[in-house]
């Protein structure tokens, strides 16, 4: 975010670089 632009794709859906809940995944493992 340091240069104000949108966060790319790839590290929205990441939490402390590991992948979150993913798109029509109810699996909580991932966590």
């Amino acid at each position: 975010m340091k240069s104000g632009l949108a966060t790319n794709i790839s590290d929205a859906h990441t939490i402390n670089g590991l992948p979150g809940p993913g798109q029509g995944c109810a699996s909580q493992a991932q966590w």
